[in-house]
């Protein structure tokens, strides 16, 4: 009895020992391509236009085409849904989606201007871009591009530019701050240039030094009008916006 007791003592330190000794399993390797599938399910680009009620217009049909005006103003409350799905400020207007080929001039569409976000890495440019892409690169009829709202403006001569240099006088000197100026001033250079066959002219509203023209002009011919032209100011070289609207559209 007595030698069945110390052996029992001299058996304690290994069992001891044995359960502070850590116990390892064997996991199964770790399969590379379904982590890096599950890695790349939220970079796939969405549509962002998808679930949000009012962008059903992007994709209805309509009896009448819409013309550039009518088609910014009715994407509106689309493009509030979509800024509130992805928490950035969206903006649409009219403004140059592509140059004419001989690069004076510009082809006008929906401009969409995208504010900074407050989530990172914001999604909302790579769905939007597809949801664009997946009708064609237009919406309700029109080529459409976004810019972040610090992304330096296209500058594109107008062909109206050579109409404006015949009037200009090195020796005067005339105040242009509004679209308005420019017409007092060089309204009547526009209206004799045969090639721009200009019917009625107007300040653009939202564009300080912005100027509509209604022209008996059609296609690249009414496209070639739309863009920059330079002038002479009081304070140095003024640039002014023009945008050629074709005699079969209403100017808003």
């Amino acid at each position: 009895m007595k030698n069945a007791i110390i052996a029992a003592a001299l058996l304690l330190p290994t069992l001891a020992l044995a359960q502070s000794e850590p116990v390892f399993h064997m996991l199964p390797e770790p399969d590379f391509q379904q982590s890096l599938n599950s890695a790349m399910i939220p970079m796939q680009p969405k549509d962002a236009f998808l679930g949000v009620p009012a962008c059903g217009i992007v994709d209805a049909k309509t009896f009448r085409a819409y013309n550039l005006p009518e088609a910014v103003n009715a994407l509106k409350p689309c493009l509030d849904g979509v800024s509130a799905r992805y928490a950035v400020l969206l903006k649409d207007d009219r403004g140059v989606v592509a140059t004419v080929k001989n690069g004076r001039g510009a082809i006008l569409g929906i401009v969409i201007t995208a504010g900074t976000t407050n989530r990172v890495g914001n999604s909302m440019v790579r769905d939007l871009n597809y949801a664009i892409s997946q009708r064609g690169g237009q919406l309700l009829g029109f080529k459409a591009v976004i810019r972040g709202e610090n992304d330096p403006l296209p500058v594109i001569p107008s062909l109206a530019q050579e109409a404006v240099d015949r009037c200009m006088l090195p020796m005067v000197i005339r105040t242009i701050e509004s679209g308005d100026d420019f017409i007092k001033f060089y309204g009547g250079c526009l209206r004799q240039a045969p090639e721009l066959k200009v019917e009625q002219l107007a300040s653009w509203k939202g564009h300080q030094l912005g100027v509509m023209i209604l022209t008996d002009n059609e296609g690249p011919a009414a496209e070639g009008i739309n863009g920059v032209v330079t002038v002479t100011g009081a304070k140095g070289p003024v640039s002014v916006e023009l945008v050629a609207y074709p005699k079969t559209v209403v100017m808003p």
